[in-house]
């Protein structure tokens, strides 16, 4: 919201993902593990406190296991997603998680995708970024997650749009 908030944590793991610097940390304020985006944080300062780690290196690698990136949250299922197009060319070429499995490629020239992923916002715009190249299978709670973001992607773009103006044409 951009506000900013002081906090006291207790670091336990750097990550990096999609380019950009994550803390794992136990978080004092919350009494709970977070993850930070070290591009947002602001006057660092150490607080000369030691404390005694409460995680263990697996049990930090198991925050991530399921996840694409930095988000550990949500139910733990089994995704089933099908590509068409050039996204059914390029997906297999990139390796997106650990637990991903590929099927042969069909008739019609489509491909699917199957990964062990905790569903969460870091699923669904992975997804959305294939736009329509890309179908949830299943589970059907990940359906409805993607329908419930298109929903709101629609209330935005697709009942009153705004004008828009033609380009200029370029020159060189």
């Amino acid at each position: 919201d951009g506000s900013v908030k002081e906090r006291a944590v207790r670091p336990l793991h750097l990550r990096q993902a999609d380019g950009l610097w994550y803390l794992l940390c136990y978080d004092l304020n919350a009494s709970k593990l977070i993850t930070y985006m070290q591009q947002r944080m602001s006057n660092v300062q150490q607080t000369g406190e030691r404390f005694e780690r409460t995680h263990t290196l697996e049990e930090i690698k198991d925050e991530f296991r399921h996840s694409l990136g930095i988000h550990g949250g949500g139910p733990l299922a089994e995704i089933h997603l099908r590509f068409h197009g050039y996204a059914a060319d390029f997906v297999p070429q990139k390796t997106w998680h650990e637990s991903e499995k590929f099927s042969e490629r069909q008739p019609d020239g489509s491909i699917e995708l199957t990964m062990r992923l905790k569903l969460n916002e870091e699923v669904v715009r992975f997804i959305l970024q294939w736009g329509s190249l890309c179908v949830v299978v299943s589970p059907p709670a990940l359906r409805a997650m993607v329908r419930k973001e298109v929903t709101a992607m629609w209330g935005e773009y697709g009942s009153d749009p705004a004008p828009v103006a033609a380009a200029a044409p370029v020159t060189a």
